[in-house]
Formats: structure tokens, sequence, C-alpha cells
């Protein structure tokens, strides 16, 4: 399991341009194991699975086979109730299932996609170069659907979970409609974060990175009523002199207590007074479904620890 810098820089090299991560081994396939689900689960339909149609020309139905190259994205997928339709994956994919790997973050298994037959091959949109061109010449003739979204900004996540619940026949159900609902409700202001007053929130410490105006978690930040006292760059790199004057009122550590553990030893006042959030939840690296979950823990964390240490009642 790569450290919470790695798995932020992943995700985060996707939608920032900087690095996505990734890589799978390659698994040679013969031609019956060609239309085999090796997530190894059952060759079914689920939701609304595209429609085929036989060599007499009558209608079928073939199952999903989703391709997702994005951890945010196959986050999204659980939540949405369809992972066990996920056949091939990033290594940085949270997932229940053994979905293959099919893109190493510099190129892309050809063989081990073709054979994983993919109905759906979802990916995030970056303006860096990624397996978007590749991925598009393969599918090429094939009947494959390929879909991306750009997740930079908080808005976009939520557009990302409408477009793929819609791209997996899905955007009627049930779950859907809950997920968007509490997407919705995840990001309503609190008081007690808007209370903490200048925040400075951390996911790096060797050296120092921060989310910044045009990142997806300053956006919720905002969003949540809070106040981000970095005012430049989506995901600026810091010098420890400039965490010293930014002088935060608190310091929110977005990653392990391991991080916490580095982010201690600079020299901000706010962590000499003890005053320093961590939420280790990783959906709040991710900009998919996985932020709604986090956002709960990050309110649970906020009326346990902030409203005590500034002497408030939560609300």
């Amino acid at each position: 399991m790569p450290g919470v810098s790695e798995i932020l820089r992943a995700p985060l090299a996707a939608f920032r341009s900087l690095r996505l991560a990734l890589l799978g081994g390659v698994v040679a396939m013969s031609a019956c194991e060609r239309t085999q689900d090796s997530s190894g689960a059952p060759d079914r339909p689920i939701g609304a699975d595209h429609a085929r149609t036989s060599d007499q020309g009558e209608p079928r139905t073939a199952p999903l086979r989703i391709v997702s190259l994005s951890p945010a994205i196959t986050t999204t997928i659980e939540h949405l109730g369809a992972g066990d339709r996920i056949v091939g994956r990033s290594p940085w994919c949270r997932t229940s299932g053994s979905a293959a790997v099919t893109w190493d973050g510099a190129s892309v298994d050809a063989e081990r996609l073709v054979a994983l037959a993919p109905s759906h091959i979802l990916l995030q949109r970056t303006v860096a170069v990624g397996p978007q061109e590749e991925i598009r010449r393969l599918a090429a003739g094939r009947p494959w659907k390929v879909h991306d979204w750009r997740l930079d900004r908080l808005d976009e996540v939520r557009m990302m979970i409408e477009g793929v619940a819609s791209e997996l026949g899905l955007a009627d159900s049930d779950r859907a409609m809950a997920l968007l609902e509490r997407f919705d409700r995840a990001c309503v202001r609190d008081e007690a974060i808007a209370a903490m007053g200048p925040a400075l929130l951390l996911f790096g410490a060797d050296p120092p990175m921060a989310f910044g105006p045009g990142s997806y978690v300053d956006d919720l930040w905002l969003s949540l009523g809070g106040e981000n006292v970095v005012t430049r760059g989506a995901y600026p790199e810091l010098s420890v002199e400039e965490t010293r004057r930014l002088d935060p009122r608190w310091v929110v550590v977005i990653g392990s207590e391991a991080l916490a553990a580095r982010v201690a030893t600079l020299p901000i006042r706010a962590l000499r007074e003890g005053r320093v959030l961590v939420v280790s939840d990783p959906g709040l690296l991710e900009p998919g479904a996985g932020v709604i979950d986090a956002v709960e823990s990050l309110r649970h964390e906020v009326s346990q620890r902030v409203s005590t240490a500034q002497g408030q009642v939560a609300p």
C-alpha cells in the first residue's frame, strides 16, 4: 500500500496534470480465457446491461464489463453497486474484487485489455499525457464504450457521479439517486468548520504541499464554510518558511498519522498550540463518491476535536 502522499499524487496526477501512477504485470491469456471475467464475478447482468444482437439478429443482453483506470471512478462504481462488474483497473483503485491491472501509468497493456473484452472503459481526463489516445485507438472497431471526465473541481466530481451512473444504465436507480442526495448533503455549510477560521490544508510534508484555489478540496472546504489560507495554485508546493508566514489558525492534515508526524515538525504556531486536525479517510484524496464518506468523517472529527479545542459546543 503506497503512502498517503503517493496515493494522493496518483489521483492528482490524473486531474492536475502532475503524475498519475499505476502498474500491473502482464498475464498471458488463451483464446478461451478472452471471454472470462477475470474479476471472478459471475457472468451475469446487473442494472441496465448493454444490448447486443445475436447472429440471428435477435436482441440479447450482455453483462457490463467495466475497466476503470481512475481510483475515484472505481470508488464511485463501487458506491453505485456495480463493483462486481469491474474487470480492469489501476493499481491505485480500491476495489473489493480482483480485477486485472491494465495500465502502468506509462503504457496500456493492450493484450490484456483486449482479452478482457470490456463493455465500458472509464477514464479520468487530464491535460497531461495519459492513456486516452491509446485507449481510443484500441477501441476503434470494437464494441467498447469509452468515456472520460475531468475531476479538478467539486462540481466536476458531481457530474462524474451522474455520468457514470448514466453510462452504466443506473441513473434512475434508487441507489444512484440516494448517492447524489448524500453528495449534496455532504457539501452544505458546517458551522463548526466555519468557526475554525483560516486553515492550511496539507497533503504533503517533504516538501509541504497543500490544496489551494482550483482544487476540489478547496471547493469543498469553502462550501463547508471553511477558510483556506492558501491563495495561489490548486496544489502548490510550499516552502517551510511560507508555512510559517501563512500562520493558519488550524492545520488540517489530509492523510495518515505518519504524515501528521512529519507535518508536526513545521514551524507553524497552530501546530505548537495543538490546533491540528488529521483526516485519514482516503476518500478525501479521491475526487469521487468516496468524498461523501470522508466528509461525514470530517464533520464528526471537527465536532469532537475542533469544537472542544476552541471551547465551543458542537452544533
